[in-house]
């Protein structure tokens, strides 16, 4: 059964989230089911209060960690400045378990090289990713690690649409949503029985930036 047309009707036990991703996460749960009903909230800003993609999980029951940057008394995240060379030991030392239901992951940044490094060592059944619609979908183009770099509110972070379809193949998930062109949901290969298609289109919603600097994801496999 082809559920995917209905993991966007509305609830009543989300609507924190800023966009709905919460109804859209709790839907998928409802129809794959869950296991050890654990989180990972990488750039939770507004964890605790609204705007938030696991507020809804955790008033659930659910456990997780949730980790952000700023300091601010209404987010009960924890203060953790995540890179892609830290996010592993940071989640060791939280004692995360290696496979747990859902990872989101939104720091307007690093995004595409922090989820490669979760994959490399960690399995969420279920992933919310921000990605760049301002980038052309077709193009598999990565924003260039720079130490330090906080986003500079213009299209100078993320991964692009196929960018993100090719990284999450090689760890086997398959693309089930493209939410307004800012986020990918995807799952584990082996939770669907039916073939899903899912395409992107360019949104220019920020400013671009002609001193970002990309990288091609799969050009860069090759010349590793």
């Amino acid at each position: 059964m082809n559920w995917i047309s209905e993991i966007r009707n509305p609830r009543q036990d989300a609507r924190l989230s800023q966009y709905d991703e919460d109804t859209i996460i709790l839907n998928i749960f409802d129809h794959i089911g869950t296991t050890n009903r654990y989180y990972v909230d990488i750039g939770a800003l507004a964890y605790g209060t609204t705007m938030s993609n696991t507020q809804a999980l955790h008033n659930l029951g659910w456990k997780g960690l949730a980790f952000d940057m700023d300091e601010d008394p209404t987010n009960r995240a924890i203060k953790e400045f995540i890179t892609p060379f830290n996010i592993c030991d940071v989640l060791k030392k939280y004692d995360c378990p290696k496979d747990f239901d859902f990872l989101s992951l939104d720091i307007d940044s690093f995004d595409y090289d922090v989820l490669e490094s979760i994959l490399q060592k960690y399995s969420p059944r279920v992933i919310c990713s921000e990605f760049n619609g301002t980038l052309d979908p077709s193009s598999t183009i990565k924003v260039a690690y720079q130490e330090g770099y906080v986003w500079d509110r213009t299209n100078n972070y993320g991964y692009s649409f196929n960018a993100g379809k090719y990284l999450l193949d090689k760890y086997g998930y398959v693309i089930i949503l493209n939410q307004d062109e800012t986020n990918i949901f995807a799952i584990k290969k082996e939770l669907i029985d039916f073939e899903v298609n899912v395409i992107a289109t360019q949104s220019i919603y920020h400013g671009i930036n002609p001193l970002a600097k990309w990288i091609d994801c799969k050009e860069k496999i090759k010349n590793d």
